[in-house]
């Protein structure tokens, strides 16, 4: 039995990996039609059919979607067009540290230390491409293209479906996995655990973008606004967002600053910004919501990083949130949930039912001892 369950993760994780295309924009859109749920039950409850609910929550989050995306071109092309300073100011710096190493050498080869190599007697090598410089690039180029416009146009179609027909495919779901997971549980925590994450994110992405642009534009940063958008929006990552923070403005600041003061000032802020926004921001809104520990978030990043790329990355959170939620509704795999979990439960699970040996008087699940506890209707893998 423990080999079939090895094989099945096998080749489940193989599935997942080879078909990426597929599983990406069904995760997506399943995560966001979780997301515009309640959007869509305000909407029927204004006397709206279902299907006319549904297709104006897609249309406005598409809209929104573009909104958002329009500033992150415009951020990222007001940083671009920098980009020929950017490249003379850092040639700058690196010929001035090779007159420096030039300087360390001769000075090493007087003392005799090091002495100057003959190119005669290198042996030069030369690689000969069989394929084009442009085909290669323009083979990775259709990847990315193709894998863009996959989610681009599947994701969409996918949300609508699952908007539309939500009750069919729930009673579907809870018909198959009843069997293997507690349905109460699973179709009540995974909703609260997704929407109090996108909650919670946009609140603090938000704060920090706002917090960023005032330290940026009191630091006398040119281009603060797209500075803002683009190295918030990294802060918010957890445990990797406050160096990834760093880089822009660093890269700004290398073209302005000539002394150090800035550098520390905009590097202690970033830092500081990142510990408050993830220890007391992000748990305020999440409150007990996303049960994960730090080294169990920081292999999700990695491992759906890893199996789905840019992609994975960034549903790295709500994946492993999944999986935990999917343990936790198992009695056999409940324990192993703990693994994950920042704050561990009591081994027995919160729906059972606990009672006294005598069959007098409940007892306290916190204290174990002479009490017989009931199977919950959990079936097993």
């Amino acid at each position: 039995m423990k080999n079939q369950r090895g094989v099945l993760i096998f080749l489940t994780l193989a599935l997942l990996y080879f078909a990426r295309t597929v599983f990406v924009p069904l995760f997506l859109a399943l995560f966001l039609a979780i997301l515009l749920e309640p959007v869509v039950r305000g909407l029927m409850r204004m006397r709206m059919r279902r299907a006319e609910a549904a297709i104006l929550a897609t249309v406005g989050f598409l809209c929104l979607a573009v909104v958002g995306g329009w500033a992150i071109y415009r951020s990222v092309s007001g940083i671009a067009n920098e980009m020929p300073v950017y490249s003379e100011r850092i040639r700058e710096l690196f010929s001035g540290m090779h007159a420096t190493t030039e300087k360390i050498e001769e000075s090493t080869r007087t003392l005799g230390i090091a002495g100057p190599v003959n190119d005669e007697d290198v042996q030069q090598v030369q690689v000969v491409e069989n394929v084009p410089v442009w085909a290669r690039y323009a083979l990775g180029w259709m990847g990315s293209l193709y894998d863009l416009a996959t989610v681009a146009i599947f994701v969409p179609l996918l949300l609508l479906y699952l908007l539309f027909d939500r009750d069919n495919l729930l009673e579907s779901f809870n018909a198959i996995m009843g069997r293997h997971c507690y349905l109460p549980k699973l179709n009540s925590e995974l909703p609260k655990i997704i929407r109090a994450f996108v909650r919670g994110n946009i609140f603090t992405g938000a704060l920090l973008i706002a917090m960023h642009g005032l330290l940026f534009r009191l630091v006398g940063l040119e281009n603060w606004l797209p500075l803002a958008i683009l190295s918030g929006g990294l802060n918010l990552l957890p445990l990797i967002g406050a160096p990834l923070s760093l880089l822009l403005p660093f890269a700004q600041g290398v073209i302005q600053f000539h002394e150090a003061g800035p550098f520390v000032v905009i590097g202690l802020s970033l830092i500081a910004l990142h510990m408050v926004t993830n220890n007391l921001v992000l748990p305020y809104f999440m409150s007990s919501r996303v049960n994960v520990n730090s080294v169990t978030l920081v292999f999700g990043l990695l491992f759906w990083g890893w199996l789905w790329g840019p992609i994975g990355f960034l549903l790295a959170i709500p994946m492993t949130a999944l999986v935990k939620t999917l343990l936790e509704s198992n009695s056999e795999t409940f324990a192993l949930s703990n693994l994950f979990a920042a704050r561990p439960r009591h081994l027995i699970p919160w729906v059972y039912r606990f009672r006294s040996t005598d069959g007098s008087a409940r007892a306290d699940p916190d204290d174990a001892e002479g009490v017989d506890v009931d199977e919950p209707p959990v079936g097993k893998l």
